[in-house]
C-alpha cells in the first residue's frame, strides 16, 4: 500500500483528514483510520439517524426492488422460503420488501438505535453474523461493504455459512477513476470523491477480493442509477453519461459510479461428504493482501 494523500473523515465531535493509500496490485483505496474513529462516524453518519428514515425510503424503495429481482432472476427456485441476510440493513427497509416478496430476511447492523428500530418493526436483526445458525440462501451488501476494514473475514464468514447453491449481490462504488481524474486536474481535495469508504473498490480489486474467498462474479452489472430517486441534475448527468460511456465499450469497461455483481461459490469448489464446499482458488492460490 503506497501513501496517496489524505482525505477529509468526520466523526461526531469533529473533522479530520486521514491518510489515504493505493495498492497498485488491486487498485483499491483504502482509509487507515482507527477503530474507534470508524464507530463514532457510524453514529452520526446521516444513514442513522431516524430522523431520515421516511427520506431515505422514498429514495431507495425502488432501487431496492431492483436489487431483489436482479437476485431472483439468478435463484433456481423462487424466494419462498429462502434464507436472506442482508448485511448493514440500517433501518430494515430492503428486509421488509424482501419479506413481503416470500424471503425470510435477517439483518445484520452495527448500530444499536438501528437493531431496536428494526426490531421493534418485527424484523430479525442481529449485531453480528454468529447468531444465525441456519444456512444462507442470499446475501447482500448494498453499500455496506467498502465500510469493513476486514472485507475478506467477513467474506469468508459468509462463505462457509453459504449453501452451495447460495447466491450474493453486492454493490460497491466505483470511484477511483474520479479520484485520479481529480489529482491530474490538482483538485484540492481530490478524495473527496471517494466519499466515506474505507476501501474504495475498483472493479480489478473486487473481482480479486471475491477470488480470494471462494467466490466469482456471476454478473457484474454498472449501476446506472435506475430506480433511485430525488438525484440533483449533477448527480443524474453524471449517471448517464458515465452509462453511455460503459455501453460503447459493451460493458467490457464499466466507468458508471457504483457497480453491482451477482456472485456464487466458486466453480472450481467441489461438495464434500459433509455438505460443505471447497475450493480450488481458495486452498491453491493466493492473492496479495493489501495491508
Amino acid at each position: 500500500m503506497n501513501y496517496a494523500g489524505t482525505g477529509e473523515y468526520y466523526t461526531q465531535k469533529s473533522r479530520l483528514n486521514v491518510p489515504i493509500g493505493h495498492c497498485r496490485t488491486c487498485d483499491v483505496y483504502c482509509r487507515d483510520v482507527s477503530a474507534a474513529i470508524m464507530d463514532s462516524h457510524r453514529d452520526a453518519a446521516s444513514y442513522v439517524q431516524l430522523e431520515n428514515e421516511a427520506r431515505f425510503l422514498t429514495q431507495r424503495r425502488e432501487f431496492f426492488k431492483h436489487l431483489l429481482s436482479i437476485a431472483q432472476s439468478t435463484l433456481s427456485t423462487g424466494p419462498h422460503g429462502m434464507k436472506l441476510v442482508d448485511f448493514g440493513s440500517s433501518y430494515g427497509h430492503l428486509l421488509s420488501i424482501a419479506k413481503s416478496v416470500g424471503f425470510e430476511p435477517v439483518g445484520i447492523e452495527s448500530n444499536d438505535g438501528l437493531i431496536k428500530y428494526s426490531r421493534w418493526q418485527g424484523l430479525q436483526v442481529f449485531p453480528t453474523l454468529d447468531a444465525l445458525k441456519e444456512p444462507v440462501d442470499v446475501f447482500l451488501f448494498i453499500d455496506s461493504l467498502y465500510y469493513l476494514p476486514d472485507p475478506k473475514g467477513t467474506l469468508n464468514n459468509v462463505v462457509s455459512r453459504l449453501k452451495p447453491t447460495g447466491i450474493g449481490v453486492i454493490r460497491v462504488t466505483n470511484r477511483n477513476l474520479f479520484a485520479r481524474i481529480n489529482m491530474l486536474v490538482r483538485r484540492s481535495a481530490p478524495f473527496s470523491v471517494l466519499g466515506d469508504a474505507i476501501v474504495s473498490y475498483s472493479v480489478k480489486g473486487l473481482r480479486r477480493l471475491l477470488d480470494a474467498t471462494g467466490l466469482e462474479v456471476v454478473k457484474l452489472l454498472p449501476d446506472t442509477g435506475q430506480k433511485k430517486k430525488d438525484m440533483n441534475l449533477k448527480t443524474r448527468l453524471l449517471y448517464a453519461g458515465t452509462t453511455v460511456l460503459t455501453a460503447l465499450t459493451l460493458n467490457r469497461v464499466i466507468f458508471t459510479p457504483g457497480i453491482i455483481a451477482v456472485v456464487r461459490l466458486h466453480s472450481a469448489g467441489q461438495l464434500r461428504a459433509d455438505g460443505n464446499l471447497t475450493t480450488a482458488s481458495s486452498a491453491h492460490r493466493r492473492t496479495p493482501e493489501c495491508a
